[in-house]
């Protein structure tokens, strides 16, 4: 266990928790507002920081902890499947893949060269 990342707070986390609940929950709501204020722009950045973000990933490297596409279990990401920031409740509810780096990189040229992104 360790200390929730709040200042003064006393609470203890499990990791791969961050905060407590209390402040989980405020760390939510700020991200929901700032996911909102740049839901157009490039913000959608922004979500990759948040401990939303990090619980997701986590998850899915736990449940899938080898690259879909060759196998390895080396330098490994949480990748969106199909979805786009253009489509944001997609992109950040929708279905995850775990890829390795080269794999993710490949597939997002496919996407790019679809004109996916």
């Amino acid at each position: 266990m360790r200390p929730c990342l709040a200042p003064n707070c006393p609470a203890l986390v499990h990791p791969p928790e961050n905060r407590c609940p209390r402040h989980r929950a405020e760390a939510d709501a700020r991200w929901a507002r700032r996911v909102e204020a740049h839901r157009d722009g490039q913000g959608w950045r922004a979500f990759y920081r948040t401990d939303a973000w990090r619980r997701r990933r986590a998850e899915q490297l736990a449940r899938e902890p080898t690259c879909r596409s060759c196998g390895t279990d080396r330098r490994l990401q949480a990748a969106h499947v199909g979805a786009t920031p253009k489509e944001w409740e997609a992109f950040i509810a929708g279905p995850l893949q775990t890829l390795c780096i080269e794999c993710h990189a490949r597939s997002r040229a496919a996407e790019n060269w679809r004109g996916g992104r």
